[in-house]
């Protein structure tokens, strides 16, 4: 036992004979011993544990004193508080934060929102004669689903193919393009937020479980049409996070020997996809095997961030960079439709590379002759 705790115990000691015995000519020297104790050792008295403890355990806050670990450190002002609240802002990137105030940053910096309840930074908040609100709330647009909250369709047969269409965009007059979405009624639509987007502006729209590719591309080529030039100042190709992720189902046709057959077409071919995708991306869509095997990956070991990323239930072109041209919308159905064909072909392993290379430069060049 180390002096300091001998010295500690002794304080705490003291007081509590000072509250349970009676004393009636030496409690001042009780007094004086464990003011000794409590100098010489810088010892501090907190009343919620009523013990002594060694100063550099604890904090004063408004004249009293607590354990350090019992109090929070106040994200603004770097001070200590025994209650904090959580206040929203937007980092440099235009994504939301979350940090903890204590109750005075909260009134003398923070603004509370009179439509979702929530406190918010000054940069997050509009200010109207009718009252306070954040960004969302004032934009009418409070409703928009958090990310992986929008409603999601299950396909009508898990044994037949389905696919489905994440587009990822940012739009200046976001509240304005929702109503419009809204408006529309397309079938098996939704959206939400992306955690992958500015904040305030981003949107990703899901296209659900069309039966083909062609309808699939037809469908969105339509919802692209609607938004796009209407006013509402959306963009995807010119945003570097953007991308549109293609999905399709792992259905009846779909074994083990197939996904490996389609994951080498990929990896062998990262040249031409790359060209048809319009973007490399090691972040959102690696091509690097990075040690794995074709039947790792087909097993679903490759991780989510992957060219072409097989899950359990789906698989998910993610090289695909986000887009508003129609054509290359086509391009990208066109694209996992004749891999596809292929994977699932009796076209021979010895020679299943060259006919895909092929394949996908017939396809480049149909694009770029304004044929697809």
């Amino acid at each position: 036992m180390t002096l300091e705790r001998i010295a500690i115990n002794a304080a705490n000691e003291l007081t509590r004979r000072m509250h349970v015995e009676t004393f009636p000519n030496g409690l001042d020297s009780i007094f004086q011993r464990r003011a000794r104790i409590v100098s010489r050792w810088d010892l501090i008295y907190v009343p919620d544990y009523s013990r002594f403890f060694p100063e550099d355990e604890t904090c004063e806050i408004r004249g009293r004193h607590y354990l350090v670990e019992d109090v929070y450190t106040c994200e603004c002002c770097s001070g200590f508080a025994t209650q904090t609240r959580t206040v929203l802002g937007v980092s440099y990137r235009g994504r939301q934060t979350e940090s903890e105030w204590c109750g005075q940053c909260v009134s003398d910096s923070a603004y509370y929102c009179e439509g979702c309840g929530e406190y918010f930074e000054e940069n997050r908040m509009e200010f109207s004669d009718d009252g306070h609100y954040c960004l969302a709330c004032f934009e009418g647009n409070n409703s928009l689903p958090s990310y992986h909250s929008a409603k999601r369709w299950n396909p009508a047969n898990t044994a037949l193919p389905s696919y489905s269409i994440e587009l990822e965009i940012e739009a200046g007059e976001r509240a304005d393009l929702i109503r419009s979405l809204k408006a529309s009624a397309f079938p098996r639509v939704s959206w939400e937020r992306d955690g992958s987007l500015d904040c305030e502006k981003g949107l990703e729209i899901l296209i659900q479980h069309r039966e083909s590719l062609f309808s699939l591309a037809s469908d969105t080529c339509s919802l692209v049409a609607s938004i796009k030039g209407k006013g509402f100042d959306v963009v995807s190709a010119n945003s570097k996070a953007c991308g549109l992720h293609l999905n399709a189902n792992r259905d009846s046709r779909w074994n083990k020997h197939r996904l490996m057959r389609l994951l080498y077409i990929v990896r062998k071919l990262k040249y031409l996809f790359v060209k048809v995708s319009n973007r490399e991306s090691q972040n959102w869509a690696d091509y690097e095997a990075h040690g794995m095997t074709l039947a790792d990956e087909a097993k679903g070991s490759g991780g989510k961030y992957r060219a072409l990323r097989i899950g359990p239930d789906r698989f998910e072109w993610r090289m695909f960079k986000g887009t508003l041209k129609e054509s290359r919308i086509r391009l990208y159905c066109a694209t996992v439709q004749k891999m596809e064909d292929l994977a699932c072909s009796d076209v021979s392993a010895h020679h299943l590379k060259r006919v895909a290379e092929l394949t996908l430069q017939s396809l480049l060049s149909l694009f770029h002759s304004n044929q697809i």
